[in-house]
């Protein structure tokens, strides 16, 4: 790869990302650019793996034999027709079956996902050969235990009882902490390599140009309103 390529390689996403973060600033029409840029690609990846998933998942099995996809491909179609107003009460069959079935699976795998093993997930044994396995394997019962203890409104919270909820308590806030800790971690990551990209050379560079432009613009946006003032 030549000099002038690798440049281009390195400026193209650090403009991108300065395009992006300018919005930041105020919305302008480097932003809009991108934002049109980002939705018309992905639209485009998608339309792509959508045909290229119909014609391997469909179509060449048809080919092959496999009427049973025939159905599952008149279906598909009939989404279609929801473009023309005359048939547009095809296009609730397919649309009915997705979203039914798509239900059922959803309803099903959380009560599996998040019920049941959550529940057989705590009946762990406290005596095994591994000493700070017995320990993390109390820690987990007694957090689940405590948890739902804080959960019971039916008697008063006093005396023993509110020493149990008030740790099943502290168990709850660790838990949310640590979520919260994860969730702006995962949201943080994606933004730490457009920085990189704008901190080093030669997105540094770029970098300088967009402050020293926003620089200029806020000086002369101070201007104008003190001319209209007067």
């Amino acid at each position: 790869m030549t000099l002038l390529a690798e440049v281009v390689t390195a400026l193209v996403p650090a403009a991108l990302a300065l395009m992006v973060f300018s919005h930041l600033y105020k919305y302008n029409y480097f932003f809009k650019f991108t934002e049109h840029t980002l939705v018309g690609i992905a639209v485009g990846v998608e339309m792509y793996m959508a045909y290229k998933s119909i014609i391997a998942s469909g179509v060449q099995p048809m080919l092959k034999g496999q009427y049973i996809m025939v159905p599952a491909l008149i279906l598909g179609f009939m989404v279609f027709a929801i473009f023309f107003k005359r048939s547009k009460y095809l296009a609730s069959w397919p649309l009915v079956i997705v979203v039914s079935v798509g239900l059922g699976l959803s309803a099903s795998g959380a009560i599996y996902g998040q019920i049941i093993t959550q529940i057989t997930a705590t009946f762990l044994p406290l005596t095994t050969p591994d000493l700070w396995k017995d320990v993390q394997n109390l820690i987990i019962v007694l957090g689940t235990v405590t948890t739902l203890l804080y959960f019971t409104f039916t008697i008063p919270h006093t005396g023993p009882l509110k020493r149990v909820t008030r740790l099943g308590r502290y168990f709850i806030m660790i838990a949310l902490g640590a979520t919260f800790g994860g969730v702006v971690t995962t949201f943080t990551t994606p933004v730490i390599t457009p920085v990189i990209w704008m901190t080093e050379t030669p997105g540094i560079y770029l970098s300088a140009v967009v402050v020293l432009i926003i620089l200029v613009d806020i000086i002369r946006s101070r201007a104008l309103r003190a001319r209209e003032q007067e």
